[in-house]
């Protein structure tokens, strides 16, 4: 009995570990070569502990300097919840060849209570008068995190829930295709904005760790970046702070943080990229032409079902790269929470309208054969 219990805990403190370590080195060498006079070994250990909470995406409540304003970070890299993932995958592999059936199941609740306690105390333990992490989150991000970490492994998902496994297969492909192609507009963007680029690079000058830093920082951002361009070209847009919106139509924007990323904000309107919205009607089509090949190909509320499921998978994934950054002036940073996932149902729904309509010509025209 205890067994699996001291396996899981065992396990959950070594993936901790194994998350926070590489973190905090890096942390270390930028505090030891940035060459402050006041700060100490702790506040870089502390400074670590935070890292190592956002990368578990955990959200911060701030007291903002010099007057205490309140604020918040809940704006953080999509990209950082690989880490964990992969660590998950890790100790639940080596769980697996240990143990099996009905212990097996008791070490992966063992591993995942341990960390969650592990959060929560790092959680409570590490804030100060301005920085207190929002310790709250961090039962539904171990929960997420352990899940997604277990369904990725399972061997018998294919076998055991076919047509789950099928639409499952299906939103990755079609939500896979969007993020990609959005991914490349943004590069291109980026590509055009390249003196914007490295001016904001020349006004950081992070230094060497501070670099490395910041390279990491850029790239676990870029799923952030690749949601944002996806609601630019379907057309809703996204908002850099209170009051703002980018858009093909609207260019209603202030000054932009210096992260190098948004040097691909487009400078003007642009509304030939309108021509955007057909990516959601063809995602609507793609999910209508690879629902034929399931199962239920037949039943008729299957694919609206399956259009809606893709819609609130994409409003899932917005939630998370959007958030506030600091304070009131940047209270919004990406996408609407509901307008994008709203006009991407709608997009969707005429893409599968038209090939509904397609294959009902196509019968017709058979049977008068």
């Amino acid at each position: 009995m205890l067994r699996p219990l001291f396996a899981g805990a065992t396990e959950a403190v070594r993936a901790a570990l194994t998350s926070y370590i590489p973190i905090a080195l890096i942390v270390l060498m930028a505090w030891a070569t940035a060459g402050s006079d006041t700060g100490v070994v702790t506040d870089a250990l502390r400074g670590g502990v935070w890292i190592w909470l956002g990368v578990h995406h955990i959200t911060f409540s701030l007291a903002l300097p010099p007057s205490g304003l309140p604020g918040s970070l809940s704006f953080i890299p999509l990209g950082a919840l690989l880490f964990p993932i992969i660590v998950f995958r890790g100790a639940l592999r080596r769980l697996r060849s240990e143990l099996k059936g009905t212990q097996f199941r008791q070490s992966v609740l063992s591993l995942g209570i341990s960390y969650l306690l592990i959060l929560i105390v790092l959680s409570l333990t590490s804030g100060n008068f301005s920085i207190t992490p929002r310790w709250y989150v961090a039962p539904i991000s171990v929960v997420a995190l352990l899940g997604i970490a277990s369904l990725s492994q399972s061997q018998q998902l294919d076998k055991n829930n076919s047509y789950f496994y099928q639409v499952l297969r299906i939103l990755l492909i079609v939500v896979g295709i969007l993020l990609g192609i959005s991914l490349l507009f943004f590069s291109v963007s980026l590509a055009l904005h390249f003196s914007v680029l490295s001016n904001l690079i020349t006004v950081l000058q992070p230094g060497i760790f501070g670099g490395i830093l910041l390279l990491i920082l850029v790239i676990a951002t870029i799923p952030n970046m690749a949601i944002s361009s996806l609601a630019y070209l379907l057309g809703p847009g996204f908002a850099i702070g209170s009051g703002t919106l980018v858009n093909p139509a609207v260019h209603r924007i202030g000054e932009i943080p210096a992260f190098p990323l948004l040097a691909a904000i487009p400078t003007n309107t642009n509304k030939f990229l309108f021509i955007g919205v057909f990516l959601g009607i063809g995602a609507g089509f793609t999910i209508a032409l690879l629902m034929e090949k399931t199962e239920r190909a037949d039943d008729l509320l299957a694919l609206p079902i399956v259009i809606v499921i893709s819609a609130l998978f994409l409003a899932a994934i917005n939630f998370l790269s959007n958030g506030t950054l600091l304070g009131e002036r940047l209270s919004v940073v990406g996408p609407s929470l509901w307008i994008f996932p709203l006009v991407y149902l709608l997009e969707a729904g005429i893409g599968a309208g038209i090939f509904l309509g397609i294959k009902k010509l196509r019968s017709n025209t058979d049977e008068s054969n």
